[in-house]
């Protein structure tokens, strides 16, 4: 029964992991559309991190909307919240 928990927790941390990743990469396409002249609109990996990535951020951009937090802030705190979050997941995965 530890070996099924063990591949589950594995699995998840793995998930977790892509999905983190897609965060990261949809932070650092953003930038450098801010910088350049890119428009990542168009590219098709941006638009499959955008996906990815809004399904665990829009519990989050609803709960800063309903409380009022973050409204004129200039940073995506919804984003950095769920980024954050994801992360504590990781990180107690293995705890568990």
């Amino acid at each position: 029964m530890e070996a099924v928990f063990y591949i589950f927790a594995k699995v998840i941390s793995l998930m977790l992991s892509a999905v983190s990743l897609a965060m990261f990469a949809r932070v650092i396409m953003q930038l450098i559309a801010m910088l350049t002249s890119f428009q990542p609109e168009n590219n098709k990996f941006f638009i499959f991190c955008l996906a990815v990535t809004e399904i665990f951020v829009t519990p989050f951009r609803y709960l800063c909307d309903k409380f009022n937090l973050f409204t004129n802030t200039p940073i995506d705190a919804p984003f950095f919240i769920a980024y954050i979050f994801i992360s504590l997941l990781q990180g107690l995965l293995p705890i568990i």
